[in-house]
C-alpha cells in the first residue's frame, strides 16, 4: 500500500529504475521506481524505498538529467494513490489472463 510522505527531500538522482533521495539532514535512501502516471496534467511517481514495504508518491518534473519532486496535498494524495492502485490492479488482471 502507500504511505503519505511527510519528509522533505533535498535532491533526487535517477539511475535507470532507481532513484536516490537525499534528505535535508544529509541522509539518503535508494528507491525503486515502481511506476509513473500523469493525472489531470500533473506527473506523479511511486517509489519503493530499499528495505521498506510501503511506497511513497511524489509529483515530479524533469529537466535535463535532474528530477524535481514535490509533496502531495491530502486530497490529491488520496486521488493519486487510488489511480496507482487501479493501474496495478489492471496490470495484475492482464497478467492473469495471459496465463
Amino acid at each position: 500500500m502507500t504511505e503519505k510522505n511527510t519528509a522533505i527531500y533535498e535532491d533526487a538522482l535517477i539511475d535507470d529504475q532507481y532513484l536516490t533521495l537525499e534528505w535535508e539532514d544529509g541522509s539518503s535512501v535508494e528507491c525503486e521506481i515502481i511506476d509513473r502516471i500523469e493525472l489531470d496534467g500533473k506527473k506523479y511517481i511511486a517509489l519503493l524505498p530499499k528495505d521498506d514495504d510501503q511506497a511513497i508518491i511524489f509529483t515530479y518534473t524533469e529537466a535535463d538529467d535532474d528530477i524535481e519532486l514535490g509533496n502531495l496535498e491530502d486530497e490529491e494524495f488520496d486521488r493519486v494513490s487510488q489511480a496507482f492502485l487501479d493501474k496495478f490492479d489492471e496490470h495484475e488482471l492482464d497478467e492473469d489472463h495471459e496465463h
